[in-house]
């Protein structure tokens, strides 16, 4: 079983074999949690590419080292520290999103502190 196409097959094999008392309920347990397991695991990686898309890197690149956490946060949100002109790049685009010219016209009219907290808050990160 290589595929989550392959998974989805075991996992009905798996509950027809439960509803016909072929398996043990506790083996059954086990290989739903192993199976729980790697859907995560396949929703972590297409979660990492769609991040990877967002802040312009390359699949397989690595990715940057996490730096700022929003405090008005309960848990700690992660933002990607991004260096040199990536950053501003993002942040011209992302400046341009709010309908301003350019990233300096919007530190100008929002401050930089409302910017950057915007910024570094977007729910598409």
């Amino acid at each position: 079983m290589n595929t989550l196409s392959d998974l989805n097959n075991s996992l009905f094999e798996l509950f027809e074999d439960i509803k016909t008392d072929k398996i043990d309920i506790k083996k059954a347990n086990a290989l739903n949690s192993t199976a729980t397991i790697i859907v995560k695991n396949a929703k972590t990686q297409i979660d990492a590419l769609k991040l990877s898309d967002k802040i312009g890197l390359v699949p397989g690149q690595i990715l940057p080292i996490v730096e700022r956490i929003h405090p008005a946060q309960k848990a700690p949100a992660i933002a990607i520290k991004n260096t040199g002109n990536d950053l501003n790049r993002l942040q011209e685009k992302f400046a341009k999103t709010l309908g301003y010219e350019n990233r300096l016209a919007a530190v100008v009219a929002l401050s930089s502190k409302v910017f950057e907290e915007r910024y570094f808050n977007q729910d598409t990160f």
